[in-house]
């Protein structure tokens, strides 16, 4: 009888704060920094869940920004991603008081899918629909 072994999807993201290293803003410096394998990376708050996807954060305080790329755990609604479940590429993006603005992107198709500026891009498309929306329930 054969045993069959179930492989563990293993993803890498690029892992960089740009508080420390203006490398990590847009357009990104790939050879300033090194990719974490998230398999590895675990949160306090979630000991048994290790990073399955990529993300992908900008912040904005007091016109301020910061960028800041690693594992991620789990997705928008706080569910966790299983290993080898595809996430479309999204972004979510939400303000608040005081000048805060905060978004981030997330993915795992591919090991690295949070360097590029292509995920901010696709935040528009999300953002586009509700501001006709808001135009139409004015009128």
């Amino acid at each position: 009888m054969i045993e069959l072994q179930t492989i563990m999807y293993g993803l890498s993201c690029w892992d960089c704060n740009s508080l420390i290293n203006n490398g990590c803003n847009d357009p990104f410096k790939e050879d300033d920094f090194a990719m974490a394998d998230c398999t590895q990376k675990f949160l306090p708050r979630y000991p048994n869940q290790p990073g399955t996807i990529c993300r992908k954060i900008v912040q904005k305080v007091n016109d301020e920004y910061r960028t800041i790329r690693g594992c991620g755990y789990l997705d928008d609604a706080g569910k966790e991603i299983k290993p080898n479940e595809h996430l479309a590429n999204e972004c979510v993006k939400r303000a608040g008081t005081f000048s805060v603005l905060i978004q981030y992107c997330s993915c795992n198709g591919k090991d690295g899918c949070n360097h590029s500026h292509h995920l901010i891009v696709s935040s528009i498309t999300l953002i586009i629909p509700f501001i006709f929306s808001l135009y139409y329930i004015i009128l």
